[in-house]
């Protein structure tokens, strides 16, 4: 146990509690923070109904609320002030600058350590929030006590007036189901019905146009122009993904690709799998890198992510050709299973780093 820690009950705020990087991320972390004595509670800002991970949450700990700051305020603040209760003395949002109702929220109940991280690089919102957002902007930055961001470009993303003060804190991974998972790649490939000589490229992300899931396409497409046997696998959900399918199946594509829907099993997928690409638009440093690491595969990814200094033995590739990201994917993929997770990927040196905000 941390000294100090059991004096600690954070309120973390997120936007939603569905399976992605930050919520992911946010599932380890109050995991490990359990096990160093601090008190966490979870409050959704952007929808009501509970999310598939609110049971999880619950079973590692945490208390879960919900609010929706686009709703009424005065049942926002009465939400707001509710998830508080008695005892919590850090609020910790991870929505970036969309943390403005938190902040302020936070600052009018007396909460004396309020922290806004962000966790994206200009994460894409509907056109009707862009008043919003500028707005949560302004606040964020009036009543946070302390910024963070998990890169420097996404410190950036926060305004270039502030980003300075802004504390880099990379996200953390526990690597312990990834890494047991290895033992299990036999067996997993032999579910999928991979071959033995079958390369598998895996794209494990929300379908976002962010994600680039159209590129990932173009890339199969040269694949399926040489005489290399690889396979391609999509693992995730989201409002792009009938659009992608319906392209992949226009070109010809289906006897290459896969789309496995949302998976609950990433470890074992990812066991399975020889190299791990994200051809994202933009990207801070995403979860998913750390997950791949963890499980011992390489990965490709666009150059736009934020994350080369952690990840120095992985490739990162400009956009301008999937005939090159094909090539190097086959490269990366036939020098084997290469890849460790970092040691400041760990989940505990993100809650060290993170403590440091709680405590100051």
């Amino acid at each position: 146990m941390t000294p100090g820690a059991d004096r600690l009950s954070v309120l973390h705020v997120v936007g939603r509690l569905d399976v992605g990087g930050v919520e992911t991320y946010l599932l380890d972390f109050v995991t490990y923070a359990t096990g160093q004595g601090v008190t966490s509670k979870v409050l959704t800002m952007f929808e009501r109904r509970e999310g598939s991970l609110a049971a999880e949450f619950r079973k590692r700990g945490a208390e879960v609320f919900s609010a929706h700051a686009l709703r009424s305020r005065r049942t926002l603040a009465n939400d707001f002030f509710r998830a508080l209760g008695n005892s919590t003395n850090v609020v910790h949002s991870h929505l970036g600058d969309l943390s403005g109702d938190a902040m302020k929220l936070a600052a009018r109940f007396g909460i004396a350590r309020r922290i806004a991280q962000s966790h994206n690089v200009g994460s894409r919102i509907s056109p009707f929030l862009v008043p919003y957002r500028a707005w949560s902007r302004r606040v964020t930055v009036r009543h946070a006590t302390q910024l963070a961001a998990v890169s420097g470009r996404t410190a950036a993303a926060f305004g270039a007036n502030h980003s300075s003060h802004c504390r880099i804190i990379p996200i953390g991974l526990d690597p312990k189901p990834w890494v047991d998972a290895r033992t299990r790649r036999a067996s997993v490939r032999e579910s999928l019905g991979l071959r033995q000589d079958e390369t598998a490229a895996l794209h494990a992300a929300r379908f976002d146009p962010v994600k680039n899931h159209e590129f990932a396409l173009h890339i199969a497409r040269a694949f399926a122009d040489g005489e290399d046997s690889v396979t391609m696998l999509f693992a995730g959900d989201g409002p792009t993904r009938i659009r992608v399918e319906s392209l992949a199946e226009r070109i010809g594509l289906m006897d290459r690709v896969r789309f496995l829907g949302p998976r609950t099993d990433l470890p074992d997928l990812m066991s399975a799998c020889d190299v791990l690409i994200l051809p994202s638009l933009s990207e801070g440093s995403p979860r998913v890198l750390a997950e791949a690491s963890a499980s011992g595969l390489p990965f490709v990814c666009s150059a736009s992510c934020d994350a080369k200094d952690l990840y120095p033995t992985q490739t990162f590739l400009d956009l301008s050709s999937p005939q090159a990201w094909a090539q190097e994917i086959l490269r990366v993929a036939r020098m084997g299973r290469e890849n460790e997770l970092p040691e400041t990927v760990h989940i505990a040196k993100a809650f060290e780093k993170t403590l440091e905000l709680y405590v100051e």
